[in-house]
C-alpha cells in the first residue's frame, strides 16, 4: 500500500486545519478529520504533546508534525481493521485499500463490521454489489 498516496487522499478530503472546527454534522474536529468526541482523543492528544481541552477549546493550534501523527495512528487502525475484515486485503490494488481504509476510519471498526453484505461482497471479489451495498445505507447519505 502506497501510505504516502494515502495520507495525501485524506488530507484532500478531510482537510487540513490545525485549529478545532466543526466539521459537517457538528462535531468538533482538527487536523485531518481528527474527532474530538471520540474516548481516545485526549489520550491520542497527549501522546503528541498537545493539551485536549485547550485544542477542544480553540485555544491550541495543533504543529503539522502533531497533525500526521494523529493521522498515521488513525490509518494504521484503519488499516488494521481493513485486515481483521477483508482477508484478502493486502493483495487487494491501491485504490480498493485506499477506499476500504478511508472507510475503516470514518466509521470504526464497530459500524463497519456491521455492513455484513458489503464485507461478504468484497471478500467475494464482488465490487459492484460492495458499492450498491453502501449506496444503500444510512452512511451513504
Amino acid at each position: 500500500m502506497d501510505l504516502r498516496q494515502l495520507r495525501d487522499y485524506f488530507i484532500f478530503n478531510e482537510g487540513w486545519r490545525p485549529t478545532r472546527y466543526l466539521d459537517t454534522r457538528g462535531i468538533p474536529t482538527v487536523g485531518v478529520g481528527f474527532n474530538l468526541n471520540r474516548s481516545d482523543a485526549p489520550a491520542l492528544l497527549a501522546s503528541v504533546g498537545a493539551d485536549y481541552n485547550s485544542v477542544r477549546g480553540g485555544t491550541e493550534a495543533l504543529t503539522p508534525t502533531q497533525m500526521i501523527s494523529l493521522l498515521n495512528n488513525d490509518i494504521q487502525q484503519g488499516i488494521s481493521t481493513c485486515q481483521a475484515l477483508f482477508p484478502g486485503f493486502d493483495g487487494m490494488d491501491n485504490t480498493r485499500q485506499i477506499i476500504l481504509v478511508d472507510l475503516a476510519t470514518n466509521m470504526g471498526r464497530g459500524t463497519l463490521s456491521e455492513f455484513e453484505n458489503m464485507i461478504d461482497a468484497v471478500n467475494n471479489g464482488d465490487w459492484p454489489t460492495a458499492a450498491s451495498e453502501l449506496q444503500n445505507s444510512h452512511w451513504f447519505n
